[in-house]
């Protein structure tokens, strides 16, 4: 599941939340139990926040009563180097979920 920005700003934040966990939650009803779940984001203001998108695919599995455990989460792939004076750059995360 990779949308486009949904939380273009930290204003927006509330908002994207909604959207990206009724996103998932759709998700979440396609994959068979057993498989994964890959979740992105590319809104920095979502990445800011430290755990934030497995907060939000855990509050969608809730929803569909489904549960998901966490495999991996990580940020950019080294084809998209970070400049340590720009934490801003870092807005990419990606989940990787089990889903039962």
């Amino acid at each position: 599941l990779d949308p486009p920005k949904l939380a273009p700003s930290a204003r927006s934040l509330e908002r994207a939340k909604r959207k990206y966990e009724a996103l998932n939650a759709a998700a979440l009803q396609l994959v068979a139990p057993g498989g994964v779940l890959v979740s992105c984001s590319c809104s920095g203001a979502v990445a800011q926040e430290a755990g934030l998108l497995v907060r939000l695919v855990h509050g969608a599995a809730a929803h569909v009563g489904r549960s998901v455990a966490v495999l991996r989460v990580s940020g950019a792939a080294a084809d998209h180097p970070l400049n340590p004076m720009y934490e801003e750059g870092a807005y990419l995360t990606v989940g990787f979920f089990a889903v039962s």
